[in-house]
């Protein structure tokens, strides 16, 4: 039988119905932030949508979800979702991971549905 990989989107979206289903109170506060769009048009459409996207607030590297909620130990969480095999964390990523680490947030990196799920449970612990 073949296995088919699955996508870091699929991964992500799984997460985030989860997390809406369990936790309907605070369905609005995880939300994705959408660095890993894909732009379209040509080269010189792509560059001027890019140059939008920068000029609005766009960083390399920001982590895929974000859940605003303040636990004991930390004003809030980033997750970076990864396939749960495979995937690689950029270094744009890395930095972002550690830049909001130091400014008393968690940040991590979740390779699969599961593990996400794993650590917004015990983050929501607190």
């Amino acid at each position: 039988m073949k296995r088919v990989k699955t996508l870091e989107t699929d991964e992500q979206t799984k997460l985030v119905s989860w997390f809406r289903l369990q936790y309907r109170q605070l369905a609005n506060c995880l939300f994705s932030i959408p660095n890993g769009s894909v732009l379209a048009g040509d080269a010189i459409k792509r560059a001027k949508q890019m140059n939008k996207l920068k000029r609005e607030g766009f960083i390399n590297g920001v982590s895929d979800l974000f859940l605003m909620m303040p636990n004991s130990q930390y004003h809030g969480l980033f997750i970076e979702m990864k396939r749960a095999e495979g995937g690689k964390v950029s270094e744009e990523q890395h930095k972002f991971i550690e830049n909001a680490k130091e400014r008393g947030y968690q940040a991590v990196v979740c390779k699969g549905f599961e593990e996400g799920k794993s650590v917004i449970l015990e983050y929501l612990k607190g």
